[in-house]
């Protein structure tokens, strides 16, 4: 993941790819258990797209990364 996250602009694009586009499943069924109103800390959340479909689900999330690219990328979501 190292090689991704090099490169924060293209990492949506890499994951989709190494997951042969799996992605999208796998984050809708991660958000299938979230309630509205839940709090969530989402530790690792790279560009923001996970975190983002469980604000959409009503969560009140806060999103951490330890790249402040990828927080810029999540944060311009």
């Amino acid at each position: 993941m190292n090689i991704l996250e090099s490169t924060p602009s293209r990492y949506d694009k890499g994951i989709r790819i190494f997951t042969l586009g799996k992605i999208d499943k796998i984050y809708d069924h991660l958000t299938s258990y979230i309630k509205e109103g839940q709090k969530i800390l989402d530790i690792g959340c790279g560009t923001g797209a996970l975190t983002l479909r469980a604000a959409q689900k009503g969560a009140k999330v806060k999103g951490i990364d330890v790249n402040p690219q990828m927080l810029a990328i999540a944060q311009n979501v």
